[in-house]
C-alpha cells in the first residue's frame, strides 16, 4: 500500500498538475517567440 504522507495528499498532486496561470503562459510564449525572431536574424 502506498503511504499518502510520503507522496502528498491527492488535493497537492492536482495541484501540482495544473497548467500555468494564463499571464505566466503569455510571458513565456512572448519570450519564445522574441528567441524565435533573434535566431531568425542571425
Amino acid at each position: 500500500m502506498v503511504n499518502p504522507s510520503r507522496h502528498g495528499s491527492v488535493r497537492e498532486r492536482i495541484g501540482r498538475a495544473t497548467p500555468p496561470p494564463p499571464e505566466q503562459t503569455i510571458r513565456s510564449v512572448e519570450a519564445d517567440v522574441a528567441e524565435i525572431r533573434e535566431r531568425a536574424h542571425r
